[in-house]
């Protein structure tokens, strides 16, 4: 795969050598064990990410309950203010 890379004229015989071989490989293993790294980096982020969206979530849940609880005390007390207004003009 990385031969085609090279050049057409290139003379490819070395490619045969078996210091090359050794040297693909051991380049081969850096590239994956670099890769197996950026895999286990990226699974952790998306686990972080993911736990971040559900505390996000929950907390999102808590905070539209609290805002519908205020609006309901609101509406009682905006009710109450009315009729009491309503029973000092009569």
């Amino acid at each position: 795969m990385a031969t085609i890379f090279l050049p057409f004229d290139l003379n490819r015989d070395f490619l045969h050598t078996p210091s090359y071989k050794k040297r693909l490989e051991k380049d081969l293993d850096k590239i994956s064990a670099s890769l197996d790294k950026s895999k286990r980096t990226i699974e952790l982020l998306q686990r972080s990410v993911y736990s971040t969206a559900l505390k996000l979530e929950s907390q999102f849940k808590k905070l539209r309950i609290e805002a519908a609880q205020e609006l309901e005390k609101d509406l009682e007390r905006i009710d109450y203010l009315v009729k009491s207004e309503d029973t000092q003009i009569k």
